[in-house]
């Protein structure tokens, strides 16, 4: 059986298509629906989860299958639903129902098995503010997905016209609130990331933290799509940043081996790492005249050039790296 060679998924223009790491055989990976966003691999490498627009222009989830067949539709009940996410070993996934269908509720995030089962609103569960800017009578409230803490808990941004922001973390069920920004877990689910004066790294079961490339860095984690990028590699054991006047760098999770990426573009967006911690795929956004678009590139931390995947043939964003086999 002939063997199947790394690949990287993205979405372009809203369609769903995919490449050879190397830039070559590019073509569409799916039709089943009119446009996609958020792809996000199953922590098996067997399927993806990704936000899909109907023919009336709301949303649904989908799993599909790595040939692009669909697998099915999740239930999400009432609503157009996107920002799909699942959780560390696959069991969950948690979502945001962004413009819902029925008046009540408002948009909010939600989680259910990946079954189907056991739909919670997350957002219902978490303290409700008072004042701020309403729209009749009821607050104007925000809501994004930061992603998993654990199997069972979640991390919640929510941004209140007129009283501010605040990250929430709560158990799947509802209960054991709290209000703080963890920042974003690593693979297996053991540690979190966070941006600031350094780049810190934190032990989830022991508490014990690493500070990785002190001074003016960030991790390059932020909110809303940002968020479907993570800092780490595949295996954790490496992190992504970003070093004002200095450009992007790679270090070992427990702060050693800090490396400079020499090729990577200040104002690029990354989007991950393929595979190894010495190959990573971004997007750059390109100027000529009155025409503008993202492109994909991979590169290779040595210093060669960049491997053009995706060139002046639209808007990319939402990359996945799919492993050979």
């Amino acid at each position: 059986t002939a063997s199947t060679p790394d690949r990287v998924l993205f979405v372009r223009n809203n369609a769903l298509m995919v490449v050879n790491i190397d830039g070559t055989n590019e073509r569409t990976f799916s039709n089943a629906a009119t446009s996609f966003s958020h792809p996000q691999l199953s922590p098996d490498g067997e399927s993806l989860i990704v936000t899909a627009f109907t023919p009336r222009w709301c949303s649904e989830i989908m799993e599909l299958a790595l040939d692009g067949s669909v697998k099915r539709t999740l239930p999400t009940g009432d609503g157009c639903v996107g920002y799909p996410r699942l959780s560390v070993n696959g069991q969950r996934i948690a979502f945001k129902v962004a413009m819902p269908v029925i008046e009540p509720p408002p948009p909010h995030i939600a989680v259910m098995n990946r079954d189907g089962t056991g739909l919670v609103n997350l957002s219902a569960m978490l303290p409700q503010p008072t004042g701020g800017c309403t729209a009749s009578g009821t607050p104007k409230i925000t809501y994004h997905l930061m992603g998993w803490l654990s199997d069972t808990r979640v991390q919640i941004y929510r941004h209140v016209c007129g009283l501010g922001s605040a990250y929430f973390g709560i158990n799947v069920d509802g209960s054991n609130v709290t209000q703080d920004y963890a920042g974003m877990i690593s693979p297996d689910g053991s540690r979190t990331v966070r941006g600031g004066p350094a780049v810190i790294v934190t032990n989830l079961a022991s508490g014990t933290q690493s500070v990785i490339g002190q001074g003016a860095v960030k991790d390059r984690t932020g909110i809303g799509d940002q968020t479907f990028y993570s800092p780490w590699t595949a295996d954790g054991s490496h992190v992504l940043f970003f070093k004002t006047g200095a450009g992007f760098a790679i270090a070992k999770a427990d702060g050693s081996g800090e490396t400079p990426v020499p090729r990577m573009p200040p104002l690029s967006t990354p989007w991950g790492f393929a595979g190894r911690h010495d190959r990573l795929l971004y997007t750059e956004w390109f100027a000529a005249g009155e025409q503008s678009v993202w492109n994909l590139y991979a590169l290779t931390n040595d210093g060669s050039d960049p491997v053009p995947l995706s060139v002046g043939k639209g808007n990319v964003s939402h990359v996945v790296f799919l492993s050979g086999r």
